[in-house]
């Protein structure tokens, strides 16, 4: 189900697949996958230069898991869409980039906050780049992280999958080598046809593949899956008439929830001039619960540091709260503790205090 970017707990998704919900941890279904030199190609000039163009009713069916993502909306430079089991995504008309909102019943509600775009993937070229920084904030554990990722178009390629056999552009992507994500875009279909997530520590390698699509009037391969079963509606069934008057129940008082006050920490006031930058919340009340996991996970290199919340405002994109760790005597020790932080897989920025 194209690329999906493994973080902190969660995954995310790029070239219009979800996300969230079609990670899989199952080793790659068997499917016969061949790949070779592309001397010609099945797409189209336009479609090798420009964003495909999405529109209602655009459906994508992949094997792992069995999912159908079907467009429902088209609005200025977002797509809507929504799967058979009622998850649900956001994501730009670029379709090499990942998903920015999406609600399913596995990973909850999230939002990403794509930033610091530079480069540019479209025309398809071998050798184009693009990097950019993605902040996650979620509904659940761990809350929100931010990490950086780098693309590149590595390859022309001519892929065979279960719905057919398609020129694609092979694009690799990666965040400080903690994983390589290959994603396969068919300009033709307008979406990637397989993607491959590979960890290189442990050498494990999970496929998604397309299994067919429609775009417009045009079908091709299956685009029903075949474990779809039709809803029948519920029956209406009427309230007996009530034989006295219910008791009216006072509603219970709710008192208004009261943001987090800035600063307020356990950071010593004087002891160096540095911070550690860990996470960004676009909802401030996540920043202690994730505070507490993220000293267990990295006892050792947060122990005797304090933490603290610091506001800030990204002109276009709204008000951020930064998880700020310290402080730390001088840059050395700083950058140093962000480089431990990063080798187990966590985003780290050395900042003045």
């Amino acid at each position: 189900m194209a690329v999906i970017f493994r973080g902190v707990g969660i995954c995310f998704s790029l070239a219009g697949t979800l996300a969230v919900a079609a990670c899989s941890s199952q080793a790659p279904q068997q499917a016969k996958t061949e790949m070779q030199e592309m001397p010609q190609h099945d797409f189209t000039e336009d479609q090798r230069r420009t964003y495909p163009g999405l529109q209602v009713g655009d459906s994508f069916r992949f094997d792992s898991p069995d999912v159908v993502w079907r467009v429902t909306g088209v609005k200025d430079d977002r797509v809507i869409m929504v799967s058979e089991t009622g998850a649900r995504q956001v994501r730009p008309r670029n379709p090499l980039l990942p998903n920015v909102e999406w609600e399913n019943k596995t990973y909850g509600q999230g939002k990403r906050l794509i930033s610091n775009l530079q480069g540019e993937m479209f025309p398809l070229e071998v050798g184009n780049q693009m990097t950019f920084t993605s902040t996650v904030d979620t509904d659940k554990p761990p809350y929100a992280w931010e990490y950086d990722w780098s693309c590149k178009v590595a390859s022309q390629q001519k892929v065979t999958v279960p719905a057919g056999e398609f020129d694609t552009f092979k694009v690799d992507c990666k965040r400080r080598e903690q994983e390589v994500i290959s994603l396969y875009y068919a300009p033709k279909v307008g979406y990637a046809v397989r993607f491959d997530n590979s960890n290189p520590k442990s050498g494990a390698v999970n496929s998604n593949m397309l299994v067919g699509y429609q775009r417009g009037d045009t079908v091709v391969g299956q685009i029903v899956p075949s474990n779809m079963k039709m809803e029948k509606k519920p029956e209406m069934v009427k309230k007996p008439a009530a034989t006295q008057k219910q008791a009216i129940m006072p509603k219970p008082e709710v008192k208004p929830a009261t943001e987090p006050k800035e600063n307020k920490m356990a950071m010593a006031p004087a002891g160096g001039g540095y911070v550690i930058h860990l996470e960004s919340y676009k909802h401030p009340e996540n920043l202690e619960p994730s505070w507490t996991q993220l000293q267990k996970k990295y006892r050792t290199e947060l122990q005797g540091l304090g933490h603290m919340g610091k506001r800030v405002d990204i002109p276009g994109k709204g008000v951020y709260t930064r998880l700020l760790a310290g402080p730390i005597s001088d840059h050395k020790q700083a950058e140093r503790l962000c480089r431990q932080i990063k080798a187990g897989g966590h985003y780290c920025a050395v900042m003045k205090r």
